[in-house]
């Protein structure tokens, strides 16, 4: 884009492998970044049979540079067999440092509750009835020195026959803060 005139900034948005970039532009032509945000919907089903081994969901993650701190929020919609359940977590590189995951969720018959854990322990979630529902997994990640993924895992909670399923239009959203 052209410098816009002195004393005058230009924000503009800029795809860059999936992360919407906003970037001004100053008086000089210099670009500087204001807060790199990641935007993701998963575009298909995801089905897991009879296993409780966490799995990294194909699409929900997102890249953390080394030193980096985001604010991020998974909107995961789901169905389990009541005998399976759900159970969630979500990874980040390993050295990250500060971490605090909370998460939404309630089902017919209770009213929602927050809770908290940290990055990579279990966030189990039970499940009524054989139906869709939906969990709302939100956070912070302090990374280290080592660059990678922040990933959404799952799982059934107890073995069983039935598929359960991540459902197309689950998403995440995160925002680099630092």
């Amino acid at each position: 884009p052209a410098a816009p005139a002195a004393n005058k900034a230009k924000l503009y948005a800029v795809d860059k492998s999936g992360m919407t970039v906003m970037a001004a532009v100053d008086a000089e032509g210099l670009e500087s970044l204001l807060r790199p945000q990641v935007y993701v919907v998963k575009p298909g089903n995801e089905g897991v049979t009879s296993s409780i081994a966490l799995q990294d969901d194909d699409h929900l993650l997102f890249a953390i540079g080394a030193n980096e701190q985001w604010v991020f929020e998974f909107f995961i919609i789901w169905r389990a067999s009541a005998a399976a359940d759900i159970t969630f977590s979500i990874t980040v590189p390993s050295g990250s440092g500060d971490f605090n995951v909370g998460r939404q969720a309630g089902t017919a018959s209770a009213e929602p509750i927050y809770t908290s854990t940290g990055l990579g322990g279990p966030i189990d979630v039970h499940a009524d009835a054989f139906a869709r529902r939906a969990t709302h997994i939100f956070g912070v990640a302090n990374n280290g020195a080592t660059p990678g993924n922040v990933v959404l895992q799952w799982a059934q909670r107890v073995s069983d026959g039935t598929t359960t399923f991540i459902f197309a239009n689950s998403w995440l959203r995160a925002t680099r803060v630092s």
